[in-house]
Order: C-alpha cells, then sequence, then structure tokens
C-alpha cells in the first residue's frame, strides 16, 4: 500500500512564514517611498534612517527572536517588549540631547561601514587579487598570502608600514609582483622592510640601513653606500689548485670555472695579484663586505 507523506505546520509556524513575507514586502515598499521622499529634499535620509528604520529594524528583531527562536515566547510577551521598546525609543527622540548622541554614531557606523568597504575593495584591486578574492585564504598561494596580508596590514592606512623577509620563499614572478606593490605603496607612506636578498633592495630601496648585531653599521643611498666601500673589488683568474688558498685569505664573493682555471671575484683593499684586474662595486659586494669573514 503506498503512503503519502504529509508536512505539518502549526499555527504559530504559519503566521510568522505570513508575518515574514508581508514584512520582505513592505521593507520593499518603504525602501522606495523614503528614496523618493529623500530626493525631494524635504527629508534627510539620515533623518529617516535614525528615526524610522533603525526601530522598525528593533522591532521586527524582537518579534521574530520572540517567535521564532529555539526558546520561543509567547505573543503577549512579545508585543509587550516592543511595546516598551517603542515608548523608550519615542522617549529618546522627545529629547534632542539623547537623540543626537544616538542618532551620530549610527550615522558614523554606517557611512565608516560603506568606506571601509570601498578601501577592502581598492586594496584587493591594489595587490592584485581581484580574481581570487571569493577564494580562502588556505587555497592561496605563497606569494598570493604576503600579497593579502599586505593589503590587510594597509586597510588602516598606516603612515609607516614595516615588512620582515617579504619576498623569502617566493618565485622570481611573485617577488617581481611583490617589489611592485612595495614601490607602489611607498609612494605616500613610509616602508621599512628588512631583508636578506640584496637584489630587492638594489630594485626598491632609496636608503639603505646595514645592521650587524643590533649596531647600524653605515646607511645612505644605494650609490653613496656603495662609494663608501672601505675595500675594493677584483678579478683574477686562477689555477684549480689555488683557489683555495686566495680563498682562505681574501673575501670571495664568486667562483666560475672557466677555461683557464677558476675566475675570483674578490675583495681586498690592496691588488691581490699583479693580474688582478678591479671590478665596479655592487650592493653585494658591500653587504658580503660585512659578513664575518677576511676582507
Amino acid at each position: 500500500m503506498h503512503k503519502q507523506g504529509a508536512a505539518c505546520f502549526s499555527i504559530r509556524q504559519i503566521y510568522s512564514a505570513r508575518l515574514l513575507a508581508f514584512a520582505a514586502v513592505d521593507g520593499v515598499f518603504l525602501s522606495l517611498f523614503t528614496a523618493a521622499l529623500s530626493m525631494t529634499g524635504k527629508v534627510i535620509i539620515w533623518e529617516i534612517i535614525v528615526q524610522f528604520f533603525l526601530p522598525m529594524t528593533v522591532t521586527c528583531c524582537i518579534c521574530f527572536r520572540g517567535l521564532c527562536g529555539r526558546r520561543a515566547v509567547s505573543e503577549y510577551t512579545a508585543c509587550v517588549l516592543s511595546l516598551l521598546w517603542a515608548v523608550v525609543w519615542m522617549l529618546v527622540i522627545l529629547n534632542d540631547n539623547v537623540y543626537r548622541t544616538v542618532s551620530v554614531p549610527v550615522w558614523t557606523g554606517i557611512c565608516g561601514m560603506a568606506a571601509a568597504l570601498k578601501r577592502v575593495k581598492h586594496m584587493i584591486d591594489q595587490v592584485g587579487l581581484s580574481k581570487e578574492q571569493d577564494r580562502k585564504m588556505k587555497r592561496l598561494s605563497g606569494g598570493m598570502k604576503r600579497r593579502a596580508g599586505i593589503a590587510q596590514a594597509v586597510l588602516n592606512q598606516p603612515d609607516i608600514l614595516i615588512l620582515d623577509e617579504p619576498t623569502a620563499g617566493l618565485d622570481p614572478n611573485e617577488r617581481v609582483r611583490f617589489r611592485n606593490l612595495i614601490s607602489e605603496l611607498a609612494q605616500d607612506r613610509l616602508v621599512l622592510f628588512s631583508t636578506h636578498i640584496v637584489s630587492d633592495i638594489e630594485s626598491v630601496a632609496d636608503e639603505i640601513l646595514f645592521m650587524k648585531d643590533g649596531k647600524l653599521l653605515h646607511t645612505g643611498t644605494p650609490d653613496e653606500v656603495i662609494a663608501g666601500m672601505e675595500v675594493r673589488v677584483w678579478s683574477l683568474t686562477v689555477p684549480v689548485h689555488e683557489a683555495s688558498a686566495y680563498e682562505a685569505r681574501y673575501k670571495v664573493t664568486n667562483r666560475k670555472a672557466v677555461s683557464g682555471g677558476i675566475l675570483l671575484r674578490m675583495l681586498a683593499e690592496e691588488r691581490p695579484h699583479p693580474e688582478a684586474e678591479e671590478e665596479s662595486a655592487v650592493l653585494e659586494d658591500v653587504f658580503l663586505s660585512y659578513s664575518d669573514g677576511k676582507e
């Protein structure tokens, strides 16, 4: 024998559903009416929000929470709570000082939320995450997470932005994208970032500070820092069996196998060999000159 299922609803559920439907329709029509009224210039929109929509919303919350919540109360209790709220709000409106104290924070909060959402959208576009804005953080790549962190840090428009090793572990494409982002952010704020990747410093830094063991060793623009080196840069091709001796005596910044032996790039105050040729220093040479080892 075939049995047909049936759904049973209480009278309270039926009237609550009808109340919800009518409230939605009324809300649409009231919104259109108040919008048209505000366009005439006779009523200011913030007065409509504070004097009408705010108390109406609170009243609706009281009714739906009382009738449809897990711990539903009687209809009489919901009506009494709504009447008490209406009396309180009427007293608030009649008192100018209290009304001003309540209405200004409400309007400020609404405007602040709109401005905050606008800034969020702008920062997402600025860091290049518009296509990924609906994805969860755990599904983003390492570079995307770094950019999302930058967007979060800059959201409140700080005057100073401090970054610690921002490009560590990123692939070349993400590093370039991140460096461009830092340069863009530095146009209207001070950006301080620490890094051991010299190419990042060369690309974006206007002023460099070299620190070691908590002490400031040198500061200046990239050109000033390079010009202030106490040692000079030399290149020399030596036999393979002599390369270790030069590495033990001088600070060797690069070693490359060539046809005639080993091409060494080293730092020294004096010419290490009569055939050594002086090279132009780069920022990496300055960094290595301050590191531990022979100079």
